[in-house]
């Protein structure tokens, strides 16, 4: 995910050995020196640098506002900022930008009884050993809400079941199920600045493990009993062998390496056993199935050749065998999608359309799951299918919004956004897109203080303007609307550089298109030279892309700010090139951006919003090439079929005489609204 996108919360990655640190009481009289012991006391704790420390501090004591955990009020979080170990000026700056971001965010908690209606888990049932209805129903809630990856409200779920029946066995296995590992929060080693990426910890490991080893004990104490029918021992050996099967995982020395693997492959292979005994158990063969994906998270296809790597083509048999016998099981369709997404775009076996059955499942049938549902576009947008996937990611916003205001932690709702965004810039849907951006400039008021930021929250905005050709617009930003400051959000490494890259990127392009009918064209140039010079300068100043795990190239979790900036510049040097009259050289840019664009090998959703291949289209139309310019916009048709942007370029480079003999392609809905296939370089 340029997840990154695929940013994590507070209470995940940052936190995984922190989370304790969320109920140290902070007196309503703040003493400076008990806020400043906090802070020391983290930084000892975690191992982190003293500035990694305070910046983890600092989200903590935010995310803790926004649930009322730590402070009375917004005025008592001000004094406490005020009172950070950092400089006054420092702490005042920050005291104001929580305070604001808190002012701006609400929500009302829901209680225990309200936490059994607040998500539809339709069909789905695993029915374990309890005498309580509504631990039976919290332990469903707990585990599609793991199959949706949002494992930390799939804990609370499990945990409001072992409230209801704490001699359940099964019910711990969830709490380490959740603890655990998926493709997002892999079973990797752990990364050497813990803001890079998030992974499954020994902290973790060792509470499933707890959990683990007294439900073992509870177990077989229970099947002692003389009391039990036939049915409640079948239940019970049925949940023991869960247990079994999972606690020498838990019991590793270390939670990545060839000790783990090996638990983890015989894990699978117990799981497989267990639906071998248990046929109405409809659970553990996806399970199986995501206990050998997690060996390989997010390395299913050689990223060059499309080879199938590891056990995949094994995984792909249990995924798609499950959903013969269970055609909705969510997991199974979760991870279907995930375990084709990265094969070559369009239909057929050998193709990221290999999912889009499940996309259509999963699209229509998980309404209360974020994650679930939004799943579908992954394979939307591999099929050129960009208005489903644009529509089907306003309902998952919109299922993400519901659950903030009711105080639930959304899965990644800033992923769900930018994978609206970029649907919506590719389909060719301007009103979606810049509405949609808009409201990401919103996210700390729409979703809370204390999220890892995207980054890209703000950038957005004037990229949709520069993507649509709304000169007028980009040209009336100002720099402080790009300004993160009272956002009450940690920016991750490279932000700020890349937000100052955006904002003189397209003001290049926006003076650019204007310098072309100026009256006053030397002084017209000399703006856009200006702009040209500040973006050089900014991109240079944008950290490398950390390298994250898991994934192909950069990983899943990179942030991609100096990869997309450096596209960003070719794309502006190659316009102004243009705007010389140098084509050439304008094709020599976009060529270079094409280059850069490699680099990303597979993420979702791009971390290129304006991708180069339309506008070197553009330009070889404009030097009267249209051959060549129709064979680059079916280039860029095969890698991303049905985009709006080279659909209404091949229809006008087959229009040319040279190349008329050539059927002309029908349009896709977006793209009959356009103009140019890049109106950055209209000529």
């Amino acid at each position: 995910m340029n997840f990154l996108h695929r940013r994590y919360t507070a209470s995940t990655a940052q936190n995984q050995s922190l989370k304790k640190w969320r109920n140290v009481k902070v007196p309503c009289t703040v003493d400076p020196k008990a806020v400043s012991e906090v802070s020391t006391a983290v930084e000892k704790d975690s191992g982190f640098t003293k500035d990694v420390s305070f910046k983890l501090l600092q989200s903590v004591m935010a995310a803790a506002v926004s649930s009322q955990m730590l402070f009375s009020d917004v005025a008592h979080a001000h004094l406490v900022m005020q009172n950070m170990p950092e400089s006054s000026e420092q702490g005042s700056n920050l005291a104001h930008s929580y305070s604001t971001a808190v002012s701006r965010f609400s929500c009302t908690p829901l209680s225990a009884d309200e936490r059994t209606q607040a998500f539809d888990v339709g069909t789905y049932h695993h029915k374990i050993f309890s005498s309580s209805p509504k631990a039976q129903q919290f332990f469903d809630q707990g585990m599609m809400l793991a199959f949706n990856f949002n494992r930390e409200e799939s804990l609370k779920s499990f945990e409001a079941a072992l409230k209801e029946d704490p001699e359940a066995p099964m019910i711990r296995w969830g709490i380490a199920y959740a603890l655990g590992p998926d493709l997002n929060k892999a079973a990797v080693e752990p990364a050497s600045d813990p803001m890079d990426y998030p992974s499954f910890s020994n902290e973790e490991r060792q509470k499933g493990l707890k959990q683990l080893e007294v439900a073992e004990i509870i177990a077989s104490r229970q099947l002692l009993r003389s009391d039990l029918t036939m049915e409640q021992k079948k239940l019970l050996e049925h949940d023991q062998a869960y247990i079994l099967a999972l606690l020498p995982v838990f019991k590793s020395e270390n939670t990545w390496g060839e000790q783990y693997r090996a638990a983890q492959s015989k894990y699978a292979d117990d799981l497989l056993s267990i639906a071998s005994q248990y046929q109405e158990d409809q659970d553990a063969t996806p399970l199986a199935g995501e206990a050998l994906f997690d060996l390989q998270p997010w390395d299913a296809w050689d990223p060059l050749t499309k080879a199938p790597v590891g056990r995949v083509l094994e995984i792909l048999d249990l995924l798609e065998g499950s959903l013969e016998r269970s055609p909705g099981h969510p997991l199974a369709l979760h991870l279907l999608i995930h375990s084709t997404e990265s094969l070559p775009a369009g239909r057929g076996v050998n193709s990221a359309g290999r999912g889009e059955a499940a996309g259509d499942m999963l699209a229509t049938s998980k309404r209360s799951f974020a994650h679930l549902t939004h799943m579908a576009s992954h394979v939307y947008y591999r099929v050129g299918r960009w208005h489903d996937g644009v529509e089907i990611n306003k309902v998952s916003v919109d299922i993400d919004k519901r659950d903030a205001a009711r105080c639930l932690q959304p899965y990644l709702p800033m992923h769900n956004l930018q994978t609206l965004l970029y649907g919506a810039g590719m389909g060719g849907y301007p009103i979606d897109a810049e509405a949609y951006a808009q409201e990401f400039k919103r996210f700390p008021e729409i979703f809370g203080p204390g999220y890892m930021a995207d980054g890209r929250e703000r950038a957005m905005l004037p990229l949709v303007w520069s993507r649509f050709g709304e000169w007028d617009k980009v040209l009336s930003l100002t720099p402080e609307e790009m300004d993160y400051s009272n956002d009450g959000m940690m920016m991750p490494r490279g932000a700020i550089p890349y937000n100052q890259a955006v904002y003189h990127y397209t003001r290049t392009l926006a003076l650019a298109s204007k310098a072309m009918s100026s009256s006053v064209r030397d002084e017209a140039l000399m703006k856009v030279q200006t702009e040209l010079d500040a973006l050089r300068m900014v991109v240079r100043d944008v950290p490398p892309d950390p390298r994250t795990k898991p994934g192909p190239g950069l990983g899943m979790w990179t942030s991609g700010f100096n990869m997309a900036g450096r596209q960003l510049l070719q794309v502006a040097e190659g316009r102004v090139s243009m705007l010389n009259g140098d084509l050439g050289g304008a094709e020599k840019h976009l060529k270079q951006a094409l280059e850069i664009e490699k680099e990303e090998l597979y993420a979702e959703p791009s971390y290129f919003y304006q991708p180069a291949r339309p506008c070197l289209g553009a330009v070889l139309l404009s030097s009267g090439r249209a051959p060549e310019a129709a064979e680059v916009y079916k280039q860029d048709l095969e890698l991303l079929p049905e985009n709006a942007w080279s659909s209404v370029g091949l229809k006008q480079a087959l229009s040319k005489e040279a190349v008329q003999e050539t059927a002309t392609p029908s349009l896709s809905s977006g793209a009959d609204q356009l103009f140019s296939s890049c109106p950055a370089y209209m000529s």
